[in-house]
């Protein structure tokens, strides 16, 4: 059975998600553990537009960024993106280094979600993908939201307007995690052992192309993914 059966019929956290998450017990990782991941990775925060001028000196950043905001939605669902980008000084092109994501219907509880009442403000906090950047002298920050973002994240039933209010039930702020004196910062570790890859024989490159479509008259978009991940020949005979 393909894992996305599941992970449709199973939106809400219960135990098929407890079962393999670290966070219900830290206390049995009895184990140092290297953990690797990257930034294209959902699940990349096992590790770790408003403009913000950052004029004088380097800014390092390590952990996760929170934004609080005031919402309320024009139907009982909603979904809200957040993108934190750096722009580049000198090219002023805009690179992601951390998002969230929150399915409002879950803001209370991902186990027990609840639609929203129409039109009532509501107070979230979202919490993104764990960072550890240098964000340089001159560059600026920007805070990018959007009620989609596809085809990363399944659409909510319902097209919904967010509206976002300032100074009605708090702040709406953006928390930065600043890389401080308790964290370490050593440069010494020593190179890492690689073992020697087995020899292989690639019978296939792989590729990937995106078609989108747009009809007209019934102002459908189809987004078409071709993807090969190409064909490979190990020792045992194995493809």
């Amino acid at each position: 059975m393909p894992l996305d059966f599941y992970w449709i019929k199973l939106q809400n956290r219960n135990e098929y998600w407890r079962h393999g998450s670290v966070c219900e017990d830290y206390s049995k990782i009895l184990c140092p553990i290297l953990l690797i991941g990257g930034l294209a990775d959902l699940y990349n925060s096992s590790i770790f537009r408003l403009m913000n001028k950052l004029k004088y000196e380097n800014y390092e950043l390590f952990g996760c960024p929170t934004v609080k905001l005031n919402l309320s939605s024009n139907t009982n669902y909603g979904l809200i993106c957040v993108r934190l980008c750096m722009i580049d000084e000198k090219s002023s092109s805009s690179i992601l280094i951390s998002r969230g994501i929150l399915e409002l219907t879950h803001y209370k509880s991902h186990e027990h979600p609840q639609l929203l009442n129409i039109d009532e403000i509501f107070n979230v906090e979202i919490i993104l993908s764990g960072i550890c950047v240098c964000i340089p002298a001159g560059s600026r920050l920007r805070l990018a939201l959007s009620t989609s973002y596809w085809p990363i994240v399944w659409p909510a039933p319902q097209l919904s307007t967010l509206t976002i209010y300032f100074n009605e039930l708090s702040s709406c702020t953006l928390t930065l995690p600043c890389l401080n004196e308790k964290y370490s910062t050593r440069n010494d570790f020593d190179l890492p052992e690689i073992c020697q890859g087995i020899p292989k024989n690639d019978l296939r490159d792989s590729s990937i192309n995106r078609f989108r479509i747009f009809d007209e008259i019934s102002e459908i978009i189809t987004l078409k993914i071709n993807e090969d991940c190409g064909s490979t020949e190990y020792p045992d005979g194995l493809i």
